[in-house]
């Protein structure tokens, strides 16, 4: 499992500067997860995953940068098998802001282009768009509708909480999207 963040070129499990994903393990040589052969013997597969992150621009936009758009063509082309996003999509937590104008902006942006492309994008909540305190509460009941009609095409182990928590498989590997929106430790649920 290879997960490239701005990145600019693409990685193969015989490049030299990745052999830890030639035979699918970490550096201290134990992966921690199932990787082992596919049926017909030959080597494990290998997923591409590709991270967006950080994605806002200034506080109520609705629209996003050339770099944004051409990151979005490349992550297509590319044809990863998921792409994550580890929050602030949009750049909201100020009042008086148009929330569905800014998620509108988002989903021409990045997440029709990868619908479009039938690459799942799962989310995590960002303090810029779902915001965990009380006084951005309406902010947060828009991203979880926002995101409650796009679920990605993902093996969910726990979905009770999506958007804002949730676990899923990609093959052999777990992923697990956590809250963390407010300072503090995490609230024991999630743990």
């Amino acid at each position: 499992l290879a997960i490239l963040a701005g990145c600019t070129t693409e990685l193969a499990p015989t490049d030299a500067a990745a052999p830890d994903l030639v035979d699918g393990n970490a550096p201290n040589g134990d992966s921690g997860l199932d990787a082992t052969s596919d049926p017909d013997g030959g080597p494990p597969p290998i997923y591409r995953v590709a991270v967006l992150s950080d994605l806002n621009g200034s506080y109520g936009s609705t629209t996003y940068a050339s770099t944004v758009h051409a990151a979005v063509e490349r992550v297509v082309a590319w044809a990863p098998d998921l792409v994550l996003s580890t929050g602030d999509m949009v750049a909201g937590q100020r009042a008086d802001l148009d929330y569905r104008a800014m998620w509108d902006g988002f989903h021409a942006a990045v997440s029709d282009p990868l619908a479009d492309a039938s690459i799942p994008f799962a989310v995590t909540p960002g303090n810029h768009d779902a915001s965990g305190y009380a006084s951005f509460a309406e902010e947060r009941a828009i991203f979880v509708d926002e995101w409650n009609e796009r679920r990605p095409d993902v093996t969910f182990v726990d979905d009770a909480d999506y958007p804002l928590r949730y676990a899923y498989r990609l093959g052999p590997a777990l992923f697990v999207s956590l809250d963390d929106t407010t300072v503090g430790s995490l609230a024991n649920e999630q743990m």
